[in-house]
């Protein structure tokens, strides 16, 4: 299944394989469209988000040498191609989309009058591919895949000196914000509608002020504790989020304290991404796991689906309005969405 490839889950069933986004019927499982998604030719070394694809609503969007290509997931006469100008089109990554426009950063080629590399981060409007803005960021600064709803800000990672801090940009203009001490471990943030979540150093959860990047509140594993933090999850003003343990919590964006607590039958890894619909919070496990469907506003669990195929991935999940998509390997169901 490969969901690592994936900046965001689409709205029906997909597979990625070495031969690109394979589509399949919502009511039959049957193939119906394959995307070739081969990652864009690299300039600047191994980067690991360029073979990542992103989606928003019915696209998938990929890089080719100064374009941006939107393929629709049902509809080819949909398909569009943007020429980006040439401030942003000589060495493009898309870090992700919030539904409103598309994120990147571009490398500029060195010339015969300047051999030394540079890079800026740029936003591209979805609905009729203007550049938005293109800002200078430094050599080694990576943007953070976005929330999947517009949120006004974008946040990137950057290294200076050996330190590593959080940057957060204006999703309108490109300008930063504010800039927050981060650990060597800041693999991500998810921000809310108060607050921006990343990891503390310690193995748990920070919470930052979406205005001002001001500390709000911390939760540590405690002594004796031994667990990590995966990306929460934000869904209707509550944050869940997930542990390595197996252990999920909910709380509101105010504070640490939890709302409720449920210890799921398998461990998870950073690759378990789970996800809410309906009111009803899903969670990939590992392969011999299986998926547990949790209610969102108490913690109760509802059921846990697994199946007898091996298998060394984790489960990956989508859903539209009738269908839980639960897949691992090369196996992929179709369940009906829990009840609440």
């Amino acid at each position: 299944m490969t969901p690592e490839r994936l900046t965001a889950r689409p709205n029906r069933p997909v597979y990625v394989t070495s031969a690109g986004l394979q589509l399949l019927d919502p009511a039959t499982g049957a193939p119906t469209r394959l995307l070739p998604l081969a990652p864009p030719e690299r300039q600047f070394g191994d980067d690991p988000t360029a073979a990542r694809v992103v989606i928003s609503g019915d696209r998938v969007f990929t890089t080719s040498r100064g374009h941006i290509d939107g393929r629709h997931l049902a509809d080819p006469s949909a398909d569009l191609t943007v020429a980006l100008p040439e401030a942003v089109s000589d060495d493009v990554v898309l870090a992700g989309c919030d539904g409103a426009a598309l994120y990147g950063t571009a490398y500029a080629l060195p010339t015969e009058n300047d051999r030394s590399p540079a890079q800026k981060a740029f936003a591209v409007r979805i609905t009729d591919s203007t550049l938005l803005w293109a800002s200078p960021a430094d050599l080694g600064e990576r943007l953070l895949a976005p929330s999947s709803g517009p949120t006004g800000i974008i946040a990137s990672v950057r290294t200076r000196e050996g330190r590593t801090e959080l940057v957060v940009r204006d999703a309108a203009t490109g300008r930063q914000r504010w800039t927050a001490p981060g650990s060597e471990n800041l693999r991500w943030c998810t921000i809310g509608q108060r607050a921006v979540h990343v990891p503390d150093g310690t193995g748990g959860l920070r919470a930052l002020d979406l205005v001002t990047g001001a500390e709000l509140w911390t939760l540590p594993p405690a002594r004796g504790e031994n667990w990590r933090a995966m990306p929460p999850l934000i869904a209707g003003g509550t944050v869940f989020l997930p542990r390595d343990n197996g252990l999920v919590t909910a709380h509101t964006e105010a504070g640490p304290d939890a709302l409720w607590s449920l210890r799921l039958p398998f461990l998870l890894d950073a690759r378990s991404h789970p996800m809410v619909a309906d009111g009803v919070l899903y969670v990939p496990g590992p392969a011999g796991g299986g998926v547990c469907a949790v209610d969102a506003a108490n913690g109760r669990l509802l059921w846990t689906f697994r199946d007898s195929g091996p298998g060394k991935d984790v489960w990956s999940l989508a859903a539209d309005a009738k269908c839980l998509y639960a897949g691992h390997d090369d196996v992929l169901h179709a369940l009906p969405l829990a009840p609440v």
